[in-house]
């Protein structure tokens, strides 16, 4: 059986039309996942104030026990993102420095913050 032309142009519209309706609603979902969560970034320095590139910067949420590490980059700055809400701890330790920070981070929140180290042994 041939389809006409007429009626091969309507399945050609209706497989776009459905392809279209699940690249959308897909789209959607992956929107409503990213809104859901928070991003904590900062900068980490020495006890002078100055920054302190390479050093691991620790996050862990404090309910979950789940954590995430980043280096700093060449200013001292980091960024964790797409992190569920809760109470997080965020440590630094690395060349004789340490330091630690305890923050909420609620849903859709970027926390911006500068964690200045202190000299003392690494635990």
């Amino acid at each position: 059986m041939r389809l006409s032309t007429p009626g091969r142009a309507h399945v050609v519209v209706s497989v776009w039309l459905v392809v279209l309706a699940l690249v959308f609603g897909m789209g959607r979902s992956l929107f409503a996942q990213d809104a859901a969560t928070g991003a904590i970034r900062g900068l980490v320095e020495d006890p002078t104030g100055n920054p302190l590139p390479g050093v691991m910067v620790r996050v862990t949420n404090t309910a979950t026990g789940i954590q995430r590490a980043v280096p700093t980059g060449e200013k001292g700055d980091f960024a964790v993102q797409l992190l569920p809400p809760g109470g997080y701890s965020v440590t630094v330790e690395g060349a004789g420095l340490r330091g630690q920070a305890e923050l909420q981070l609620e849903v859709g929140a970027v926390v911006d913050f500068t964690l200045r180290s202190r000299a003392g042994p690494s635990q």
